[in-house]
């Protein structure tokens, strides 16, 4: 289940690798300097090219040396929805890592505490007043069925 987990994280990470692919070729593989905006340019029109045929709307930030040098579709508000789950995945199975601890690990976890009201595939296969179930099935629930109170509770 981990190495699926792992397979399901690294295929969402796709599209950002060959943006930040186009990024490393467009400015030759180093950082770009605020003093060359055509280097900027360049960069801002290749990352455009790849995401203007995707269905969707993208904005892009790529980030060097800890400030935003380069943005694409910068302008508009980008509701966060469900991308969060992507990065609590990640922070899990960090944190699992540093306690010495695997995704096989089991947490119960009881119904009350669970919305029913809220999209939970997780809550309709378990009926039970406790559910018992591994970190990675958790964050399978997170990453493959976008399940919100599988989400709470690991948050």
């Amino acid at each position: 289940m981990f190495m699926n987990t792992l397979h399901r994280i690294f295929r969402t990470f796709v599209v950002a690798m060959a943006v930040a692919m186009v990024a490393g070729c467009a400015t030759g593989g180093k950082t770009p300097d605020a003093k060359d905006s055509a280097e900027y340019d360049a960069l801002k029109e290749r990352i455009d090219s790849i995401i203007k045929e995707k269905p969707g709307k993208f904005g892009v930030a790529l980030i060097v040396d800890n400030h935003d040098t380069v943005t694409v579709n910068n302008t508009d508000d980008y509701p966060l929805m469900s991308m969060f789950k992507l990065h609590e995945a990640l922070g899990m199975c960090h944190v699992m890592d540093s306690l010495g601890r695997g995704l096989d690990s089991v947490m119960v976890i009881s119904r009350e505490h669970l919305d029913p009201q809220t999209y939970s595939p997780m809550l309709k296969e378990y009926d039970m007043p406790e559910i018992s179930l591994s970190v990675g099935r958790l964050i399978d629930y997170i990453l493959v069925d976008s399940d919100n109170n599988a989400s709470n509770w690991l948050f």
